[in-house]
Parts: structure tokens; C-alpha cells; sequence
């Protein structure tokens, strides 16, 4: 079929979505996702403003383009011709670089 698909509702009570969601006596699927979520290790808080450096280096990842004043992304930072970011200089902007 070369249309859309559409999704149709279906009606689940609570207590067999709940019957659903047990994988066996002891284990449902919330507790198992819980316990492997305690296994993820995080390295560092994913809400911090403090820039993670690279071991790649400076990556461009936007450019907002003005005549006068262009700006680009570099690693989540912004930043204007002059700017520096780990250690390097940024000394031209272009449009499409």
C-alpha cells in the first residue's frame, strides 16, 4: 500500500495494561527499567554550562551569517572573528565556513 497509515486507538483497561506490564511475579517493566537505568554510569552533569572539551578538537557546528558581524557555533560555544575557544583564535567567518 502505497498511502498513509494510520494508527487506531484501542481500548485497554487499567488493570489488564497493568497485567501487561508484569514480566513475572516478582518483576514488572517499570522495576526493570529502573534497575538498568541504575547501571547507566554518567560522566558528567548533563545540565552544566561547562564546555566538555574535545579530543577532536574545535567543531563548527552553525554559522549565523551577517555582513558585518557574522557569528559561528564552535563545540555548543558562540563566537565572533577575535573570539578564542581551547586555545585557537578565530580569525575569519565565512558563509558557508
Amino acid at each position: 500500500m502505497g498511502g498513509k497509515e494510520s494508527l487506531v486507538p484501542i481500548s485497554v483497561s487499567f488493570e489488564r495494561l497493568k497485567e501487561l506490564l508484569v514480566i513475572s511475579e516478582s518483576e514488572t517493566l517499570y522495576k526493570r527499567l529502573e534497575d538498568q537505568a541504575g547501571q547507566i554510569k554518567i560522566t558528567r552533569d548533563p545540565f552544566s554550562r561547562v564546555p566538555v572539551e574535545s579530543s577532536q578538537g574545535p567543531v563548527l557546528m552553525g554559522i549565523y551569517w551577517d555582513k558585518g558581524q557574522p557569528i559561528a557555533i564552535i563545540n555548543d560555544e558562540i563566537v565572533k572573528i577575535g573570539s578564542f575557544i581551547y586555545n585557537y583564535r578565530v580569525v575569519d567567518i565565512k558563509k558557508t565556513r
